[in-house]
């Protein structure tokens, strides 16, 4: 703890730093008194609106940690398994070796296929591929770490290979800026999540939160899904039949 909070005061300063140790501890807080390992506590909502399965098959694009901040780890822990795409090496390494059910692929995930650099961030779930962002987050004071080449594919494509069928329980995206694209790519007719969690900015600009909010809500709904949930970070999708 006293060497992260360290290693963060280098990098953002201590009042910043301080926060994000205030910000940890609540995690581990909401870990021990509910079961959550979701940010703001969305793997509670999706259990609660899919009534609480002993298991299902769920897709986490962009999932960074298997555990820290993961909205899917707490259904895996209860038997589920899915899918994980995550473009950083070092983090697929550590779903890989953290979840052996689930398919872990190291790739980002886009509204075409081919090749993007990706910007990495010392507060590593602020990685992103999309150059704009990046530059956002580094105007907003996090420090960038490295940039390395990975592949891109669309989500129809991923699940073609991966999911081609069977049921898809929920969806989650949390992608810095480019959950837009990933639903872009998806093809609506073939690959329908009864759920899906994204992470959106609600009212205000926030580095990590796509700002596409009412464009997302708009294919959302033209692809037959109504909004049922919504906090400071992220909005719950369900299919309207």
């Amino acid at each position: 703890m006293v060497a992260g909070i360290l290693s963060r005061a280098r990098s953002y300063g201590i009042r910043r730093s301080l926060y994000y140790s205030y910000c940890e501890a609540r995690r581990l807080g909401r870990i021990c008194a509910l079961g959550s390992y979701s940010q703001e506590k969305e793997d509670l909502a999706i259990d609660r609106l899919l009534g609480h399965p002993a298991s299902g098959f769920y897709v986490d694009v962009g999932a960074w940690h298997p555990r820290k901040f993961n909205n899917t780890w707490r259904f895996y822990r209860r038997g589920w398994h899915g899918i994980n795409v995550e473009p950083d090496p070092d983090m697929c390494r550590l779903l890989a070796a953290a979840r052996p059910r689930d398919i872990n692929i190291n790739i980002a995930a886009g509204s075409s296929d081919g090749r993007r650099v990706l910007f990495k961030f010392a507060a590593g779930n602020l990685s992103t591929i999309s150059e704009a962002e990046s530059d956002f987050c580094i105007e907003k004071g996090f420090a960038p770490s490295d940039t390395i080449d990975v592949g891109v594919r669309t989500l129809a494509g991923l699940l073609s290979e991966h999911r081609p069928s069977g049921r898809i329980d929920f969806m989650t995206i949390d992608t810095e800026g480019l959950e837009l694209e990933v639903l872009e790519g998806n093809d609506w007719s073939s690959f329908r999540p009864w759920l899906i969690c994204v992470e959106i900015a609600e009212g205000y600009r926030s580095a990590g939160c796509s700002s596409d909010t009412a464009a997302i809500k708009e294919l959302l709904e033209r692809v037959g899904y109504l909004e049922v949930y919504r906090n400071r970070l992220n909005s719950i999708f369900v299919l309207e039949e």
